[in-house]
């Protein structure tokens, strides 16, 4: 009889979730600044703003998931949608950084997270983590 490997969360499991769940938050707060905005009028192109606030809602809401599945129950289907998730971030953070278009400290924080994101999707003790299908 095979024997299965143990499965614990580690740190690395813990960090990467929680580094999901602060993304989260922060996608949160810009959503809410945006909904404010449009609610007050304060906003150049009102349908750029709503199509913008539908995004973030439905990245808010995937990233909540994201890390809940890490967190949770460690299922397969987290790698792939973290990866994705960091490399568009990693996206959004190189063009925040030609100071004529957007602020550097944003996109080389959004760097830094993204890079910190794929490593730890890819750390072995996540990866044992993550193992678990759905039957």
């Amino acid at each position: 009889m095979e024997t299965v490997p143990e499965r614990r969360r580690t740190a690395a499991v813990v960090v990467f979730a929680l580094l999901l769940a602060a993304e989260a938050a922060l996608v949160a707060v810009l959503v809410t600044v945006l909904a404010i905005d449009l609610l007050t009028g304060d906003v150049e192109a009102p349908v750029t703003a709503i199509a913008l606030l539908a995004l973030g809602v439905i990245a808010v809401v995937w990233l909540v998931a994201i890390a809940l599945g890490i967190f949770a129950g460690g299922r397969s289907w987290v790698r792939g949608a973290s990866t994705v998730w960091q490399v568009l971030q990693a996206a959004v953070g190189v063009g925040a950084l030609p100071a004529e278009i957007g602020e550097q400290g944003v996109g080389w924080a959004l760097l830094v997270a993204s890079l910190a994101g794929l490593l730890l999707v890819f750390w072995p003790s996540v990866v044992r983590w993550t193992r678990r299908r759905d039957d």
